[in-house]
């Protein structure tokens, strides 16, 4: 592929990239709340909302920002509920949740967003009220941060999503 080609390809998804990588086929989908019938094919389930449906890796822009948020399609739900939505699709990916703590970043984690002023946000995910539940990590926080209602919930130890290609993790089978 060449150069204006690839540009082309990953102008459409601000803030996606790979730590130390190559860009993938990755693809951040727009939302419309407003249609019940959201393709699913690609997408990343992340846990669990409050009653007990799964929830699936989204963004929302918010202010100049793109913050990780998760999407529940029974109730065609986004935990940030504002009009710009996108859902993650991954094609010829891997994805693994690897664990992490106190604002530690695994190699190849998927910044998923970023703030107002360009600092990156990660998907994180980790065990509260016995859910598995969504929340976003920046570096210097040393925690995932879960929104809840009126406050945010900090964990120290939490698991972070990682891509790579899909041949890549093909290769490494052939090993065992």
């Amino acid at each position: 592929m060449d150069a204006e080609a690839e540009k082309e390809l990953w102008t459409c998804c601000p803030g996606t990239e790979v730590d130390k990588g190559k860009r993938l086929q990755i693809q951040w989908v727009p939302i419309d709340l407003s249609n019940p019938n959201v393709d699913l094919e690609g997408a990343v389930k992340c846990g669990t909302d409050h009653e007990g449906y799964e929830t699936y890796v989204a963004r929302a822009h918010i202010r100049g920002a793109w913050l990780p948020s998760y999407f529940v399609p029974e109730t065609n739900w986004l935990n940030n509920c504002h009009t710009e939505i996108e859902l993650l699709i991954l094609r010829d990916c891997e994805f693994e949740w690897v664990h992490a703590e106190n604002g530690a970043i695994p190699t190849n984690a998927l910044k998923t967003g970023y703030d107002e002023r360009g600092d990156s946000f990660y998907t994180g995910r980790a065990i509260f009220k016995n859910r598995l539940v969504l929340g976003k990590i920046n570096r210097s926080w040393g925690c995932l941060l879960i929104p809840n209602k009126e406050f945010k919930v900090r964990k120290t130890h939490y698991e972070v999503l990682v891509v790579w290609p899909k041949a890549q993790a093909e290769q490494w089978d052939m090993f065992f």
